[in-house]
């Protein structure tokens, strides 16, 4: 009898040849070190990856544990040089509390990078806006369950990832460090 494994299955979603998806969440990372992707990444939004019913908001406490999380792991870097952050429609969100998660995942031993866009509400609510690559919006789209299980590894198992970087806007007071 053949189990399957969510991993397992988000490689062979991984692998395969992304969607295509005509628009984008544009964000430019202000730094001159060398990250393991582009300095300028396009998030593909959650509108064009989940139905609305499938959509869902985060609490404060989620990123608060991020936070927590990375004070305590050395392969978590918080940096504030998040920039340059167009929407879809090309709207300058540049002063807005827009939050990116990218990780190396290597809990299922592979090297797997990904990205979550995060935006803050001043009711203190989040909303996942955007994820990057195209392969990984793809991979979510067939299947929400490997939205939830990298995004909970963040929090839950900082030892599944080589390296986590948490960018924050660099024009804006943030309300989590």
């Amino acid at each position: 009898m053949q189990t399957h494994n969510l991993f397992d299955e988000y490689l062979l979603f991984f692998v395969k040849a992304g969607e295509l998806f005509l628009s984008y969440w544009e964000v430019r990372i202000d730094t001159t070190e060398p990250f393991p992707f582009e300095h300028a990444l396009r998030f593909v939004p959650i509108e064009s990856i989940l139905k609305d019913e499938d959509r869902f908001g985060l609490d404060d406490r989620f990123f608060l544990d991020v936070m927590t999380v990375s004070q305590s792991n050395y392969h978590y870097n918080v940096l504030r040089n998040m920039n340059e952050m167009l929407s879809p429609t090309g709207e300058d969100f540049s002063t807005r509390k827009l939050y990116a998660f990218i990780g190396v995942h290597t809990g299922t031993g592979n090297n797997l990078t990904l990205g979550y866009l995060f935006a803050q509400y001043p009711d203190n609510s989040w909303e996942i806006l955007g994820l990057w690559p195209d392969t990984f919006a793809g991979a979510v789209k067939d299947d929400i369950g490997v939205l939830m299980v990298f995004l909970a590894a963040f929090k839950d198992k900082p030892e599944d990832w080589e390296r986590v970087y948490v960018f924050q806007p660099s024009g804006v007071d943030s309300d989590i460090q």
